[in-house]
């Protein structure tokens, strides 16, 4: 416990990198004991999916989806655990080193807006959110249509709610507030890691690399049993992970100011990474360049730069010594 009070950054990684890896031994003898019972391999995901979308008829997957999934085998409940990894983490060390008024602090990160900001800053950070996407579909329609399989355009257009159009809206909600990735993980990534550096002075930009390249390494352990058993060479494997990292660290940045805008809420983080996932899983049959980069790899970055050169390095995030006291929380 003392090297948690001393070391709380280094501790919360540990626990996420740790719980999200017990998750994954729980699933390799899971598949051990399935091969030794019925003579044939198990692939989760693949069962999975198969369940939720062809049993079940969900389009694409997401938490209600997952929810059911479990409701019908409970034994699928702890998958759950690894996108509550970083999460957990930062409520079990908040909870050690800062009591019940830090975890209250941390929860109350949960909230739309915190630090008394005014409808302004607030309602330009949710429409961005809400917009941008819309900006994008139109490109990666064409994209999908014109580069991709065009026999994916019809599902896209029916996911995203184009068709028909009365479901736009609700559909981008549901993409933005109910993705697995967004709502479990957001609460440990922007609600304690990022806020964290940010109040011990670090540099927004140096805070979305930190962030952003623990975060993509975060996701290894659920690939490194595909590495390691050989149905992945280690050449394709370490290569492919550089769209990812550039991505985890392009979208690390654009959240930088969400956070500042809207006094520390986790809420558009939530919402940025539901819509990230959401956008990839809708449109699912672009095409894939170099190392197996998405179009959206590419249109990430771009949004980054974006927002250096328009709010400047800092992302509107103020120098040290005159944050708020909404944002210094750690």
């Amino acid at each position: 416990m003392s090297v948690v009070r001393r070391h709380p950054l280094r501790s919360y990684y540990a626990l996420a990198v740790g719980i999200a890896s017990l998750v994954i031994v729980y699933w390799q003898v899971a598949a051990a004991i399935y091969l030794r019972r019925h003579g044939a391999p198990l692939d989760f995901y693949g069962f999975a999916g198969g369940v939720m979308q062809g049993q079940l008829g969900y389009e694409y997957v997401n938490l209600v989806a997952l929810l059911h999934l479990m409701a019908l085998y409970p034994l699928v409940v702890p998958a759950l655990g690894f996108g509550l990894a970083p999460s957990l983490a930062a409520v079990l060390v908040t909870a050690r080193t800062r009591g019940r008024a830090g975890l209250a602090a941390l929860l109350s990160r949960l909230k739309p807006w915190r630090g008394g900001k005014g409808p302004g800053d607030v309602w330009r950070a949710y429409a961005l959110i809400l917009v941008a996407p819309l900006l994008l579909y139109p490109l990666f329609l064409w994209i999908e249509g014109s580069f991709g399989d065009p026999a994916w355009v019809e599902r896209s257009r029916r996911i995203v709610g184009l068709d028909p159009i009365g479901w736009l809206l609700p559909a981008l909600l549901i993409g933005a507030v109910l993705d697995e990735g967004g709502l479990l993980e957001e609460l440990g990534w922007r609600g304690f890691a990022t806020p964290t550096l940010l109040a011990r002075g670090r540099h927004p930009l140096a805070v979305a690399l930190m962030v952003g390249v623990l975060w993509s390494l975060w996701h290894w352990p659920r690939e490194l049993p595909a590495l390691l058993a050989g149905a992945v060479p280690f050449a394709e494997f370490l290569p492919h992970q550089i769209p990812r990292l550039v991505s985890a660290i392009a979208v690390s940045t654009i959240m930088i100011p969400f956070l500042v805008w809207t006094g520390g809420s986790v809420v558009p983080a939530i919402m940025i990474h539901g819509l990230t996932n959401f956008l990839s899983k809708a449109f699912d049959g672009m095409p894939r360049f170099a190392l197996g980069a998405e179009p959206q790899d590419l249109v990430e970055p771009g949004l980054a730069l974006l927002l250096v050169a328009t709010l400047g390095p800092r992302l509107g995030h103020p120098p040290p010594g005159r944050q708020s006291d909404a944002l210094a929380e750690a």
